[in-house]
């Protein structure tokens, strides 16, 4: 997703992306898993995202990227949408 800003906006910080990802990233989190915060985290999942910092700000970076991780760090081996397991 992307920072509406434009070019000559300051750095908005990071509350203002933890904002961005409450209002979009974390519904559409929901909506592709088809699960509530409380079952990714009993399903050992949870999400995080990477987003501008202010050097890259000050180049036009606007890019907010969201991903699902598992909590123990191991990696995804099967797709989690739609409710599917976190492996196999």
């Amino acid at each position: 997703m992307t920072y509406s800003a434009d070019s000559s906006a300051s750095y908005p910080g990071a509350s203002a992306f933890d904002d961005l990802v409450t209002n979009q990233c974390l519904p559409a989190v929901k909506t592709y898993t088809a699960r509530t915060s409380d079952e990714l985290t009993a399903a050992g999942l949870s999400f995080a995202y990477f987003y501008p910092t202010s050097d890259s700000w000050s180049s036009g970076d606007r890019g907010v990227t969201c991903y699902i991780v598992k909590n123990d760090g191991s990696k995804l081996l099967g797709s989690v949408r739609g409710g599917g397991a976190a492996s196999p």
